[in-house]
């Protein structure tokens, strides 16, 4: 039969085989215009759903200074942009999305150089700029900015990789030397009064956050706050804490090493006067 009705689009009125009508037996030929109306019902059904998408997961403000702070296009990105980013870092569920980001852009590869060195760019102000929360996550994974000390690409006959590298070695030294560390977050601060007009007890506060309240709660340590606000001071304060507990300790050793010269010294006299006597004595 399907043999048969290959045959009957011949032009007879009837199949010379089965009998049956033409009409019956021929194929159908597909409606152009439907097509076309079926095609756009699909793609309008696209189009909501692709809509639908971008509303129920709808860019947060911070998501899209990430996303323009490290991007792997051919220009900078604004300061006002970082310091946004910076003051979201007092947040704890912000400070893990601005560090995700971080990581994932560092780890791109050689044609995406542009992204890393940006990334690095941010990090390093964010050390300097940020919570403190940045610099204790930077240090336990500071083995993803030393392996970008190798980094390499090369790009139209240039190295590119040589300020990615440059970057990595001054962020590695940041966090490494609390004295450095301190000075620059100082200077940082100062920077801050001086050009954006922010007295240093309203500095960082958190109405510029994203995504509203710290998520940490009571699991983190007191000096994390999740709250509304964050102290920049309180680096300051605990590398003070930190150097004096040093001075102590090395004007400890001071006072022990001139208590060891006394005494060696006293006794070096009092072994002289005993040869001396004894020398007088013999005279005698």
């Amino acid at each position: 039969a399907a043999a048969c009705h290959r045959r009957c689009l011949l032009p007879e009125r009837s199949c010379d085989r089965c009998d049956r009508p033409l009409e019956d037996v021929a194929r159908p030929r597909r409606d152009r215009s439907s097509m076309n109306i079926v095609g756009g019902a699909l793609n309008a059904l696209d189009s909501a759903k692709k809509a639908a998408t971008r509303v129920a997961h709808r860019e947060s403000p911070l998501e899209k200074n990430l996303r323009e702070a490290t991007s792997n296009q051919n220009w900078g990105c604004a300061t006002s942009v970082l310091h946004d980013i910076a003051r979201s870092s007092s947040h704890w569920e912000d400070c893990q999305t601005i560090m995700t980001e971080v990581w994932s852009a560092v780890q791109e590869k050689g044609p995406k150089w542009r992204r890393v060195l940006k990334a690095l760019t941010m990090l390093e102000f964010l050390i300097k700029n940020g919570s403190e929360r940045i610099v204790d996550d930077t240090r336990r994974d500071q083995f993803k900015v030393r392996s970008l000390e190798s980094f390499s690409h090369s790009e139209d006959g240039k190295d590119r990789g040589a300020a990615i590298r440059e970057k990595a070695r001054s962020i590695l030294e940041l966090i490494s030397d609390m004295e450095l560390l301190r000075s620059e977050r100082d200077k940082a601060r100062s920077h801050r009064d001086k050009f954006m007009g922010m007295s240093s007890a309203d500095t960082y506060s958190g109405g510029g956050s994203s995504s509203g309240a710290g998520g940490g709660g009571s699991s983190f340590p007191a000096r994390y706050d999740t709250g509304s606000r964050y102290d920049p001071h309180s680096d300051v304060r605990r590398f003070d804490e930190l150097k004096k507990k040093r001075e102590e300790e090395r004007d400890q050793r001071d006072r022990d090493r001139r208590d060891r010269e006394y005494d060696r010294d006293r006794d070096y006299d009092r072994d002289r006067r005993d040869d001396r006597d004894r020398r007088d004595d013999r005279d005698r």
